[in-house]
């Protein structure tokens, strides 16, 4: 599967969702919740910001099974169907009770599709059988190696449904942006790899419409690519899901982003092409804004 067939296929993914809801409902612009489950990784990818430690060193810091249940079950509150991603900015097989966060996701929220994206380094017959037991749907696992590890990983999902995994190459010399949609990560990472901006892009991005980024300790953040925690929304063991992703600190980045200005940090200093998906959750919101008077 090359880049833009994975692209394709999270498009298909939203649309699906998209089709269960009501445009006329703020709530249904949530399309996508991702899970900072630990912040620990056992790699150093030339476009990830662990490639320098000084920068993003790793850290033994992990969220709880009690996190993940509160705030699914605020989740469930308002019907959310979306995907909920247990992969953040660490490798999920690292992270504390990833059986049990599996578990309890899927408790609460039944509807949804869990998945997780791995480096694979982990994995075994056995915790596979057990994650899938767990309840998670989905898992990529990301090849970095070497395409000697198509069979190697082959053979070990040999008795699992093909629906319910996907192999992602991205060794150096498979694809020369490894077969990924690169960026730089919200600013942390200026290399040739990842690209390098003198100035704020004057281009809209979606991904605060349609996407929230957990952190392990509960906070939202702005997206997925603020990697350096530069804007923070709000802490949801503190305060409803609904009430942050409607809240006025969301929706003046929004507005900006809406208005190709990206002069607010970490979007004054990323490169992400956020237009790529999301665009049904930006229209969503921008009525509301526009109805309730926000704009």
């Amino acid at each position: 599967m090359d880049k833009n067939e994975f692209l394709n296929y999270r498009i298909k993914q939203e649309s699906i969702i998209y089709s269960k809801s009501s445009i006329n409902d703020p709530l249904a612009s949530l399309v996508s919740v991702q899970f900072n489950i630990t912040e620990l990784c056992n790699r150093t990818c030339e476009f990830c910001p662990r490639i320098d430690s000084t920068v993003y060193p790793n850290k033994n810091l992990h969220m709880t099974v009690n996190t993940v249940d509160n705030i699914t079950k605020d989740l469930n509150s308002i019907n959310y169907i979306g995907r909920i991603s247990l992969s953040g900015f660490g490798e999920p097989l690292l992270a504390k009770n990833f059986i049990n966060i599996i578990k309890t996701v899927k408790k609460n929220l039944p509807n949804s599709i869990i998945d997780a994206n791995t480096n694979g380094d982990h994995l075994g017959v056995e915790i596979i059988n057990e994650l899938y037991s767990a309840g998670i749907d989905i898992l990529y696992v990301n090849l970095y190696d070497g395409p000697e590890q198509l069979e190697y990983f082959t053979d070990m999902f040999k008795n699992i449904k093909k629906d319910k995994y996907i192999f992602r190459p991205h060794w150096k010399n498979h694809d020369s942006s490894y077969n990924l949609i690169l960026n730089n990560r919200g600013g942390t990472i200026n290399n040739v790899i990842t690209g390098v901006i003198q100035r704020p892009l004057k281009q809209q991005c979606y991904l605060p419409f349609s996407r929230a980024m957990i952190d392990y300790n509960g906070d939202l953040l702005l997206c997925s690519n603020d990697w350096s925690r530069k804007y923070i929304i709000g802490s949801l063991l503190e305060t409803h899901i609904k009430d942050l992703w409607l809240c006025d600190r969301l929706k003046d980045i929004r507005v900006k982003l809406a208005n190709y200005n990206r002069n607010t940090m970490p979007c004054n200093i990323c490169n992400t092409n956020g237009t790529l998906t999301g665009k049904q959750s930006y229209n969503i919101l921008m009525k509301y804004y526009e109805d309730t008077n926000q704009l």
